[in-house]
């Protein structure tokens, strides 16, 4: 399956398609987890990215914080909850000027059992139209044109409103949508990348 898509200033996007005969197993890495921080309701996620090129300084730091009224973990389900989002950007990115730039959401959500899951969406984000749904939110609140395209889509990848916990493991909150998936493949490795 292709998916390809728009962002900021044109910048296209396109995960590469699984071909047919890779079998993939069971097991998946989430690689945006939010931590809990101790004895609170509040989740943090850090990414630093950092390279040097021809001389010059490629620096990204992003940060993404959620808070919730309600401990996901506890909560009798379904449950209606708050959730509280900072986005942050920091970036150094070779000639360009340094620049940051934040952005604080306050979103109604839910918290039910779905499939043997314990999901948090925001009210109005749908796993099926998550990324077309972030996208215009981050339109009708004046996102994209309040900051570069660097940064704007810097938070845009950051963060989608539809987590997952699981609550034997209450420390983390999953992001639940393909681009936090790492799956396990069961097929030996490639000989050769062509």
């Amino acid at each position: 399956m292709d998916h390809a898509g728009e962002r900021k200033d044109g910048a296209a996007f396109l995960a590469a398609p699984v071909p047919e005969e890779y079998e993939i197993g069971a097991r998946g890495l989430n690689v945006r987890a939010l931590a809990r921080l101790s004895g609170s309701n509040t989740f943090r996620r850090e990414d630093v990215t950092a390279f040097e090129e021809g001389g010059r300084l490629y620096r990204l730091a992003l940060e993404a914080t959620v808070e919730l009224d309600v401990d996901p973990a506890t909560v009798p389900l379904p449950a209606a909850c708050r959730m509280e989002v900072t986005l942050s950007a920091d970036a150094d990115w070779g000639d360009a000027p340094a620049e940051q730039g934040s952005e604080r959401f306050t979103l109604p959500c839910r918290i039910s059992e779905r499939d043997g899951r314990v999901l948090v969406i925001a009210d109005g984000f749908e796993p099926e139209t998550l990324h077309s749904a972030w996208s215009d939110y981050f339109e009708a609140h004046g996102v994209w044109a309040r900051h570069s395209g660097l940064l704007s889509n810097a938070l845009f990848d950051l963060f989608r409103p539809v987590l997952e916990v699981d609550r034997t493991r209450p420390e983390a909150l999953l992001q639940n949508h393909g681009d936090a998936w790492y799956a396990e493949m069961k097929n030996p490795p490639p000989q050769s990348i062509e």
